[in-house]
């Protein structure tokens, strides 16, 4: 539960006081990803390039080169004297840049552009690719979004992807680079995701970022909103000028990423999940909606047999599993019925339950809940653009401009 509520200040801190500016002076032309880093860092890493490779390290920014490689594969190890060594050829002191002959590299067997550079930590090499920022959006575009959706919708979502690395460009500078290629960050997958659209996408709004009141805003983005985009401080806690609630007329409903889902939960694995973190509050009787803004739930109590438990924002979706915070609950009675309806049940036949001791559908002589079912809209966070929303305005003919408009209240493109 601690790491939750510290991931929970760590978003809302950043969110709200994050002041990166877009520096013209070539600042963010270059990115670097951890492809391998942490627990995933890398004892050996094989890599091939048809044109071989040349080797050498990065002095202020500047490649060295101090040999070349003419074979089309090899693997880079730690060796017993804590050194990368490229076996068969030679140990390197300190960390080391692998750059392409010719074409592109293959770091395990995945194509990427530009450069590998291999830094010891802790004994291991953290992998990190190097290339040009907007060569890094042709593979984040065709991973974020369909590549044969509208191009102002890809456009729009290249927009986005920017300015969501320039925004973020220090959260792993403690790993000696700017983003990983997850969810974490943005889906990057090197070669393999890039296509023609994509490519266009990016070139045509080439350096655009979206701005509010002069500096890189936070470009947040989901699959779809179910109809109501989300205020962030009803997900995170923070206040944003431009990520609040708004109704959405464009996403087509039966056309999005979940739409409409449902999900079903017996009150064994409510209580599961909350054992997971560590909370017993005994036996689930209910679970019940207390806190709602514009479709977004925002807070869920839970009542046990030994006490209450308040589930609030971005925990709401993540705690029992949901697509997103548009819902609501259908709590089932122990036999059959809503609670509701047990109650009724029970004023009409409380003499006969009374002469044949028969309880079941109650806990300790109380409606208590035996399953509930979430049924909801929408598909992520819900907060900034919706992604089919934005595929849908591209239908009907809006520009990229105007879909980041409507979504980012109050924002500019620069």
């Amino acid at each position: 539960m601690k790491k939750i509520v510290c991931l929970i200040c760590f978003v809302i801190i950043f969110i709200s006081f994050s002041t990166i500016c877009y520096a013209s002076n070539g600042a963010f032309d270059t990115i670097k990803l951890g492809l391998f880093f942490g627990q995933t860092a890398k004892n050996s890493v094989n890599l091939s390039c048809d044109g071989g490779f040349f080797v050498g390290y990065e002095q202020n920014g500047e490649f060295i080169q101090t040999m070349a490689v003419e074979l089309p594969s090899v693997r880079a190890f730690v060796n017993g004297d804590g050194q990368i060594e490229i076996e068969g050829v030679s140990a390197f002191e300190g960390d080391m840049t692998i750059k392409p002959g010719a074409g592109f590299l293959k770091i395990e067997g995945n194509a990427y552009r530009g450069d590998c550079q291999l830094v010891l930590k802790d004994g291991k090499m953290t992998v990190i690719n190097k290339l040009p920022t907007e060569e890094y959006l042709y593979s984040v575009l065709g991973k974020e979004m369909s590549p044969s959706w509208p191009i102002e919708a890809l456009k729009a979502q290249a927009i986005c992807a920017r300015t969501y690395a320039v925004r973020n460009w220090n959260k792993f500078s403690s790993y000696g680079f700017n983003l990983c290629t997850t969810t974490v960050s943005q889906v990057y997958g090197g070669i393999a995701t890039e296509s023609e659209r994509t490519i266009d996408a990016v070139n045509q709004t080439r350096g655009q970022l979206l701005k509010y009141n002069g500096q890189v805003a936070e470009a947040l983005f989901f699959a779809s909103d179910g109809g109501y985009t989300a205020d962030a401080k009803y997900v995170w806690g923070g206040s944003v000028p431009y990520l609040t609630a708004k109704e959405d007329p464009y996403e087509v409903n039966s056309t999005a990423s979940y739409g409409t889902w449902t999900v079903t939960l017996s009150a064994e694995e409510v209580a599961q999940k909350l054992l997971d973190r560590s909370i017993n509050i005994g036996r689930i009787k209910n679970v019940r909606v207390t806190g709602e803004d514009n479709h977004t739930v925002y807070e869920v109590e839970i009542i046990g047999d030994n006490g209450t438990y308040s589930v609030k924002n971005d925990s709401v979706r993540t705690v029992f599993g949901l697509k997103s915070q548009y819902f609501t609950i259908d709590a089932k009675g122990g036999n059959s019925g809503t609670i509701a309806e047990n109650w009724s049940l029970f004023r009409k036949n409380a003499y006969e339950y009374y002469v044949n001791g028969d309880f079941g559908i109650f806990a300790d002589g109380l409606p208590s809940a035996g399953s509930f079912t979430f049924s909801g809209r929408g598909y992520g966070h819900r907060v900034g653009m919706s992604q089919c929303g934005a595929r849908d305005m591209a239908l009907m003919g809006f520009s990229a401009y105007k879909i980041l408009d409507f979504y980012y209240t109050g924002t500019v493109v620069e």
